[in-house]
């Protein structure tokens, strides 16, 4: 996909018509410059409306009515009030794929009506196709048009080449909302929606068929069955329960958020807001990494219990060791053998052995030391065992040492972040104005809702995962109990059958997932390596998706992170993931589609900044930039048109009216204007 053009008419700040045309081909890098509230984001919001439909951005918040965002210029609307006539508004993109042209248009009236209430509806939504051939088809069909997009851009995967600040900052949150977030752009992109459609028709016929089998088994096999439905009747309404519980958390985490929003607004206490929610990051990395800790020591535990019997087990060794050396235990030599050799009187050599000699005396010797049950073939198995158990006894009492040195150096962290984090709320219920007190209140209350939450999350985790456990074993005896009946029963032979469909499905969609998870990981790896400054690139080894799809960064050590890197590499981070999304999904070749960023450069340094300039337009086919005056400065736009990747470039104007008009410069006008604005403010 190539976007040529977007057209705007009567739409946002931007009355009249307006057109941008897009650069392509060696140079394939628009900048679109303008301040704070010019507009940037309605060009953005222009594009996502005119290819999906959509009024509401990430930005707008949840607490914004869909209803209440208007997209017709509202200056006309207003005017237009006395006459009574709609105002119409819209947005034309013109773009090409696959070696078709695409014209799709979207056009919007609005009036006010007699009640003061604003009416804002679609009244034209058509596409052109202009094929190769030169003959054009045009759509009508609002069905048929999105199944033409659709295949051009996946509604789905659309936020990952059209993002916005808001998706950058999300992506690095330790968060139910990232982990969302992560989840779908890797689950979207393998596409996996019939491997799971699939599963879950399997996992309900499977359920059916163990119903009616209960129905009709008896014994052991009906004992058997009638536990098995009601452990996977249970674990599936504790899967129900916990994704609720996510989407609970979810959205308490994002009232958690608006609520720091407002109390940010507030002079005397936003630091301690921003303090606060740097604490709140690092605890719940911290709680990840304590978890990931936990676990390591459970799967610890059975190999470390073997040091409580160190000293019996060293005594025991030694006494065996002590008895072999002197040659008591001799494994070389059987019993059977040395009966034979008695029995024929012959040695093994030929030689004769007969009774009263030293010989003889010598083997019957043998003889009773290897019937020796304490000091036959058991004996010897045991030093085996005992020696590599004594050898790694150093190498397992260190590193259960390390982990829990580790886990107690976490936990100290927890009660100190947690301590200072209290103190914080202290002050800022001590400093805040009485109108924000109901706000910090409203924040405890859900902070709380949050963590009560959790807890019942994780301990529902558990009572799950012990159930699939039980659900295992179940049907192992099943199959047991199938094995020795035959299969005689068609019923039973017919649920086995599709319980071990879903079962190898559902390795397939886990291996599938997990290699995903590791390519993604793998590149944006790649990427952050390729964005950070010299100095950064040694402090970080790599970046990982984990299971539950909570992104991750490990510093030289491969110790986790992210809670303590800037503000700046959080955006590195979230930048490299989506490249790296983009790159994955392009089969790693060039992306044939527009990567479109909204204001991607608020907390980078200058470096990093340059660093995006040389790269980001080698990864795809266009780069469309929406800039502040603070993120496209003279410097980087110098490095900008050094790179030779720089094609347009347009400047939102304010007229004074809240409107804005776009107006397109040259790249030289473009840097000479930014440098005289630059002398101005010094």
């Amino acid at each position: 996909m190539f976007i040529e053009s977007l057209t705007l008419r009567n739409f946002r700040q931007f009355r009249g018509t307006h057109t941008l045309r897009f650069s392509q081909g060696r140079k394939n890098v628009t900048v679109v410059f303008g301040e704070n509230g010019r507009g940037k984001t309605g060009i953005f919001r222009a594009l996502v409306f005119c290819l999906f439909g959509d009024r509401q951005l990430t930005q707008d918040g949840s607490e914004v009515d869909e209803r209440e965002v208007h997209l017709v210029n509202t200056s006309s609307v207003q005017e237009s009030k006395q006459d009574g006539k709609p105002v119409e508004g819209g947005v034309e993109l013109v773009f090409t794929h696959a070696d078709h042209r695409y014209t799709l248009k979207r056009l919007l009236q609005s009036i006010i009506q007699q009640d003061g209430e604003r009416l804002e509806e679609q009244t034209e939504f058509l596409l052109t196709v202009e094929k190769p051939d030169g003959n054009c088809q045009v759509v009508r069909d609002p069905d048929d048009i999105r199944d033409r997009i659709r295949g051009v851009i996946d509604y789905r995967v659309r936020e990952y080449f059209l993002f916005d600040g808001e998706k950058i900052e999300n992506l690095t949150r330790a968060s139910q909302h990232q982990k969302k977030e992560v989840s779908r752009g890797v689950r979207n992109l393998l596409n996996i929606d019939a491997i799971e459609m699939g599963l879950r028709a399997l996992r309900r016929l499977g359920k059916d068929l163990g119903k009616e089998l209960e129905r009709t088994a008896t014994g052991e096999l009906g004992r058997v069955m009638k536990r098995l439905n009601e452990a996977t009747t249970e674990r599936d309404t504790l899967e129900d329960q916990i994704a609720n519980l996510d989407s609970e958390i979810e959205q308490a985490e994002q009232e958690k958020e608006d609520l720091d929003k407002k109390l940010k607004k507030y002079r005397g206490i936003r630091e301690l807001v921003e303090k606060r929610e740097m604490l709140d990051e690092q605890i719940r990395q911290l709680e990840l990494e304590m978890q990931d800790l936990r676990a390591e020591l459970r799967d610890r535990l059975g190999r470390t219990a073997l040091l409580l019997c160190s000293p019996e087990i060293n005594t025991v060794f030694a006494h065996i060791d002590k008895r072999k050396k002197k040659g008591e235990i001799p494994p070389e030599i059987r019993s059977e053998l040395i009966e034979k050799l008695l029995a024929d009187g012959m040695c093994i050599c030929g030689r004769e052995i007969c009774k009263g000699t030293e010989e003889h005396a010598k083997l019957q010797e043998w003889l009773r030391k290897v019937a020796d049950p304490n000091l036959g073939e058991s004996a010897w198995d045991l030093w085996g065992q005992l020696l590599g158990i004594v050898q790694q006894e150093g190498n397992l009492r260190r590193s259960a040492e390390a982990a829990l040195q580790n886990f107690g150096r976490k936990n100290s962290d927890m009660e100190k972040s947690r301590r200072q984090l209290q103190h914080v709320n202290d002050r800022i219920g001590e400093d805040a104005r009485d109108d924000a007190m109901h706000w910090e209140k409203q924040r405890k209350k859900v902070e709380t809702d949050i963590l009560d939450r959790s807890v019942k999350k994780k301990r529902i985790e558990e009572r799950r995962d012990e159930l699939g456990s039980e659900i295992d074993q179940l049907e192992a005896q099943k199959a047991k109990l199938d094995k020795e009946r035959g299969l005689q029963n068609e019923l039973s032979r017919r649920h086995s059958i599709v319980q071990g469909a879903f079962s190898a499905l559902n390795s397939v969609a886990t291996e599938f997932t997990r290699e995903a998870r590791q390519t993604v990981a793998t590149e944006a790896t790649k990427f952050l390596q390729t964005f950070l400054d010299e100095d950064s690139r040694e402090l970080f080894e790599a970046i990982v998706v984990n299971d539950d799809y909570s992104l991750q960064i490990l510093d030289q050590h491969h110790i986790p992170t992210l809670a303590n890197i800037s503000a700046g590499q959080r955006q590195l981070v979230s930048i490299a993931f989506i490249a790296a999304l983009a790159k994955t999904a392009a089969g790693g070749h060039l992306l044939e589609m527009p990567l479109f960023m909204d204001t991607p450069f608020g907390r980078l340094s200058l470096d990093h900044r340059l660093s995006l300039i040389n790269n980001i337009p080698n990864l795809c086919a266009q780069w469309i930039l929406l800039a502040t005056d603070t993120e496209l400065r003279r410097a980087e736009a110098v490095h900008l048109r050094n790179s030779k990747r720089w094609g347009k470039f347009y400047r939102l104007v304010a007229n004074g009216q809240g409107e804005t008009t776009i107006e397109e410069q040259s790249v030289e006008d473009a840097l000479l204007s930014l440098r005289e604005e630059e002398e101005t403010l010094t």
